[in-house]
């Protein structure tokens, strides 16, 4: 007969032990659910039972090697269904504001990265000057600040802590679909007579998750005027009206 202690000990042990691989693959099959139920619980409530025979000590190793193929059953089932413990989408989002009192534009901005593919929806209201129809540049900046700055000589730029557009490749200025550009070059939102506008973009060149290329930190900005695709280095769009800092939302 195994003494009381060692006993207890070992139930602890295996208690311990299935319960953390259960914990690895909960996210998948529920597993540790299934473990309290069918597996934890009866062992837990044994404990304080006065005296196992041989034979139950027989039942509970049979019974754990047969858990033991289930569980790496349900974890290779996991595994080949392609089910990650990582999340497969990430999203930010930036809420636009005016950057001074000549402005009233206001607006989101989310981005949604699945598969490596990010979809970029922005959308405005009370764009100006009001009733005013036409192309607005829309750009990714440097700086996650939307704050006005001032020059030397006492011009203030707005949004100017946003710094210039985004560009780690340090490429010119274009249009997305242009072979060159900056990777905060969204191009133009369309501004409808009344004052709003949607712009839907998807690309593979930036990324939502944290790392390299990620969006998250910087600000996105809606010009006055429409991005000409040309001019360096900003396709002279004019005034930043709107400004929003992009942050994690996931």
């Amino acid at each position: 007969m195994i003494h009381v202690a060692q006993r207890r000990f070992f139930i602890l042990v295996e208690g311990i032990a299935f319960r953390e691989v259960a914990r690895r693959v909960h996210s998948q099959v529920n597993a540790m659910d299934w473990m309290d139920q069918y597996w934890i619980g009866p062992i837990r409530k044994r404990w304080d039972e006065a005296h196992w025979s041989t034979t139950h000590w027989a039942k509970v190793v049979m019974g754990s090697a047969c858990g033991i193929g289930v569980l790496a059953s349900l974890i290779s089932l996991a595994c080949s269904s392609g089910l990650r413990s990582s999340p497969s989408s990430f999203m930010a989002r930036a809420d636009i504001q005016p950057t001074s009192s000549a402005s009233a534009v206001n607006g989101t901005a989310t981005f949604t990265e699945e598969d490596g593919e990010v979809t970029v929806v922005v959308n405005v209201r009370n764009a100006f000057p009001s009733g005013s129809a036409g192309l607005r540049g829309l750009h990714i900046h440097e700086e996650g600040k939307c704050g006005a700055t001032k020059s030397d000589n006492g011009a203030v730029t707005p949004a100017g802590a946003a710094g210039g557009h985004w560009n780690p490749t340090r490429a010119p200025h274009g249009y997305p679909d242009q072979a060159a550009h900056h990777l905060g070059d969204l191009g133009n939102i369309e501004i409808k007579p009344d004052g709003t506008g949607t712009l839907i973009f998807k690309t593979r060149e930036f990324h939502v998750r944290e790392g390299a290329n990620s969006v998250l930190g910087r600000a996105i900005v809606f010009h006055q005027l429409a991005d000409d695709g040309v001019s360096q280095p900003l396709g002279n769009a004019g005034v930043r009206a709107g400004c929003g800092v992009i942050i994690r939302d996931y």
